[in-house]
């Protein structure tokens, strides 16, 4: 918790970013290859639910698996009649990249429910304890 109100949200409390049909900014050009790039996938709430389902299945509980494996599973359960297609039609398929998945992971779920779910009560009490932090690094204090 930060001692400014509304710094972790830079002034607009409780609000979450306009989410746009198509991508904003300059579209980017492939240098090395002269195949196309793949189209950028807009995520939609349904998504978002499916990745939060995805990332609490494989990814959050003792030696799960990492977030590259947590996304290759996702795309075979989610997206498994896109990349037949995709191969079919020969053009890349049309998922959520690895920087999205993994944008959406720290979105969606604190360190310390990271930490808690990926680690035993045992290895949390040995090794990270500090990572979880203490009352003086949660709250502000007087002066």
């Amino acid at each position: 918790m930060h001692c400014y109100p509304h710094s972790r949200t830079g002034g607009a409390a409780g609000k979450s970013r306009i989410k746009h049909e198509i991508k904003l900014g300059n579209s980017k050009k492939n240098r090395a290859l002269p195949n196309e790039r793949s189209r950028v996938f807009i995520l939609n709430e349904r998504d978002i639910n499916n990745i939060r389902k995805s990332l609490i299945t494989y990814h959050y509980k003792v030696n799960g698996d990492t977030i590259k494996k947590t996304l290759e599973r996702h795309i075979d359960l989610y997206f498994r009649d896109e990349i037949k297609t995709a191969n079919l039609e020969n053009r890349a398929p049309y998922v959520p990249s690895l920087k999205q998945f993994s944008y959406w992971n720290k979105k969606l779920f604190t360190k310390d429910f990271s930490i808690n779910k990926k680690n035993t009560k045992k290895e949390i009490d040995l090794k990270m304890r500090a990572l979880l932090g203490s009352v003086a690094n949660n709250n502000c204090f007087a002066g």
